[in-house]
């Protein structure tokens, strides 16, 4: 397991918030839209520390020199995907090369602040034809990937 501890700056915040903005809710609420964009802390890590470059098409969060454009994901237990967002997924097929996969391994219980810190566990990368074929269909709600197990 890979650890990573990240400082929650205001540059970040006014990320969120500047997102919040433009970023379609469907049928989430406000706080709901700004707790799913506080996922992409990682990426704005990788980024404003310079270990990736930043790309402006939606289908990559960051370019790695590892694993070329990269699209980064949260999970819980499984890697979940409704059926728009698979859509999305498949739409990436020519783009996107890996998806990296994270999850909250401490986080406060609200919205972050500037001055807050989190902790990341960094599960790792899957090709994305790895993760393709490794979709399967889920009994609630469209697809889910085992991604932990794959990553093992």
């Amino acid at each position: 397991m890979t650890l990573l501890e990240i400082n929650v700056t205001q540059d970040f915040i006014d990320q969120r918030e500047n997102r919040a903005k433009i970023y379609n809710p469907g049928k989430r609420s406000e706080l709901q839209l700004r707790l799913d964009i506080e996922c992409e802390i990682y990426e704005w890590y990788m980024i404003s520390e310079s270990k990736w470059d930043d790309d402006d098409r939606w289908q990559v969060d960051g370019v790695c020199p590892i694993y070329g454009n990269v699209d980064v994901k949260f999970v819980k237990k499984w890697y979940n995907i409704p059926c728009q967002k698979l859509i999305y997924i498949l739409r990436q097929r020519d783009i996107t090369e890996h998806f990296f996969f994270c999850e909250w391994s401490k986080r406060p219980e609200r919205l972050l602040e500037a001055g807050d810190k989190v902790t990341i566990n960094l599960l790792g990368a899957v090709l994305y034809w790895d993760l393709l074929d490794n979709i399967k269909t889920s009994k609630y709600n469209g697809y889910y990937a085992d991604v932990k197990n794959l990553l093992s």
